[in-house]
């Protein structure tokens, strides 16, 4: 399974010098330095999800003074509570060495999904790290002697189960449960929308912010009306209305 809707992970800068910018990141040489960054769970003992994977090689090495860094793979989470979950929020952080990484927030909510996370199903996450990161402005060259950081840390924070229930800090699900409301509402206006071409292709063409929930939604369906058509649009708002509005009448979530 490959993440969907708000898996988001906010990347974060890495303080190695005065300089920070993007470069063209070539492939790496034979004589990168290379490391294997093994992937870690800091979550409780009781949680409901457990990060792993085999350990990701990373490479680093200095291209025109940027300090250029490659890595590719996956790890994954598992759901190991023995019930279905409908949401979750993590943290997690992802380094190589001296350069790469991100750091922030994991939301994935299933809630507008006929079913969750069933009970040992595993999430596969890519890990990807392409970047350069120029050191004190390109004057000298980098000492890779100095301590580097290559590590996946994941740590689960809360979960929500299908029967309502909650695990966890529920403060760490406050923007994940905020986007829910503001998806169940855009749905129902779509729904309203739904017996009018006209209304609805024009709300499909507007402007949302970037990063809102109203965007995402309407970035998958203009995908789904490209791939299999308008009628394929209304079909899926009605799914997405029917299993909201059903779940919100049972008053657990």
């Amino acid at each position: 399974m490959k993440p969907t809707l708000l898996a988001l992970l906010v990347a974060s800068s890495l303080a190695l010098g005065v300089s920070l910018a993007v470069a063209q990141q070539p492939p790496p040489p034979p004589d990168a330095h290379t490391a294997n960054i093994p992937i870690t769970d800091l979550s409780a003992k009781d949680s409901p999800l457990k990060f792993f994977g085999t350990p990701i090689p990373c490479f680093e090495w200095e291209e025109n003074r940027w300090v250029q860094t490659k890595a590719e793979g996956e790890y994954h989470i598992s759901n190991v509570s023995g019930r279905t979950i409908m949401a979750f929020v993590a943290h997690t952080e992802e380094s190589c060495m001296h350069n790469g990484g991100a750091a922030g927030p994991l939301q994935w909510d299933f809630f507008f999904k006929p079913s969750g996370l069933a009970p040992k199903e595993v999430i596969d996450m890519p890990v990807t790290m392409n970047q350069g990161l120029q050191i004190n402005g390109g004057e000298k060259p980098f000492d890779f002697t100095q301590p580097g950081n290559s590590k996946i840390v994941g740590k689960a924070l809360w979960a929500q189960f299908d029967d309502g229930s909650q695990w966890g800090d529920r403060a760490a699900a406050e923007a994940l449960l905020r986007k829910r409301q503001e998806a169940m509402q855009f749905y129902r206006r779509l729904l309203n929308e739904s017996n009018d071409e006209a209304t609805l292709l024009a709300t499909l063409e507007e402007k949302a912010p970037p990063l809102s929930t109203q965007a995402m939604i309407l970035r998958r369906l203009n995908e789904s009306r490209s791939q299999d058509g308008f009628p394929a649009v209304i079909q899926t708002i009605k799914d997405k209305a029917r299993i909201g509005s059903e779940r919100m009448a049972e008053g657990k979530f």
